[in-house]
């Protein structure tokens, strides 16, 4: 598989820096606010009372069946505005000036069922440094009845995809809170995922020395069956260590 195009490091940070500073001038030109409104706290209101009003009736078994199916039809609008319109914008520290705001909002994401923790890491890390890049943005790999990406794989089955696409993400929800977040959590403190500054690295991108794992250029070492939390020297590593993959090693070529 052709490794994916990416920006030069140089242009990629004089990109960056050009959209920051124009995001930030039209704030200030038109006197907003880059946190949240009164638009943003009634919409906020609104999804969670619809959210946890919905599981309320529905566990209390006080209406007949055909409501029952109509609140499910709620909840789940209920639980996909909270997650796009709200805890997003929380979980990235967007939602408000106050870092506790953005916390506590950043708990009604456990209470969907998802780990603000592992989400952050998946998503704000991963998926924002690595946008759209097969084998890196973890948003990519949904399933693999669903191709979304030219550089994956291609099975028989894709060809169809179109039709099975949405009844396949109406398990999205189930797959996440039973399987995707203890994938992501027994990945990073296996040592089959790297955690290097905050961020989960793909297994071909880590650095494999005898008895133990360098983590980021030396952040954590683990030998055998014990962790410790101690820098191991540059030679160290540098003198044992191998690379899973050429291609992982250039990593993504230059456009």
């Amino acid at each position: 598989m052709d490794v994916p195009c990416a920006l030069q490091p140089s242009s990629h940070h004089d990109f960056a820096r050009e959209v920051k500073v124009r995001v930030d001038a039209y704030f200030t030109r038109n006197k907003l606010s880059k946190h949240t409104n009164t638009t943003m706290i009634t919409k906020t209101v609104v999804l969670v009372s619809l959210y946890f009003g919905s599981y309320g009736l529905i566990v209390s078994g006080l209406l007949p069946l055909p409501w029952m199916w109509f609140l499910c039809l709620a909840l789940g609008v209920g639980m996909a505005g909270i997650g796009f319109a709200v805890t997003h914008d929380a979980l990235h520290g967007a939602y408000s000036a106050d870092p506790r705001v953005n916390r506590l909002l950043g708990h009604v994401f456990a209470a969907l069922g998802a780990n603000p923790y592992i989400w952050k890491l998946t998503h704000n890390h991963i998926h924002h440094t690595y946008p759209n890049i097969q084998g890196y943005d973890e948003d990519l790999e949904v399933s693999p009845l669903i191709r979304l990406s030219p550089h994956a794989p291609r099975k028989p089955i894709h060809r169809f995809q179109h039709v099975f696409a949405f009844f396949a993400y109406s398990f999205a929800t189930l797959f996440w809170v039973f399987v995707k977040d203890y994938k992501y959590f027994l990945r990073l403190f296996s040592g089959s995922g790297v955690l290097d500054g905050g961020r989960i690295m793909p297994p071909r991108r880590r650095q494999v020395r005898r008895g133990g794992l360098c983590r980021g250029g030396g952040r954590y070492v683990r030998t055998g069956r014990s962790r410790d939390r101690r820098a191991a020297s540059p030679a160290r590593c540098r003198d044992a260590a191998v690379t899973t993959s050429a291609a992982a090693t250039r990593g993504p070529r230059p456009c």
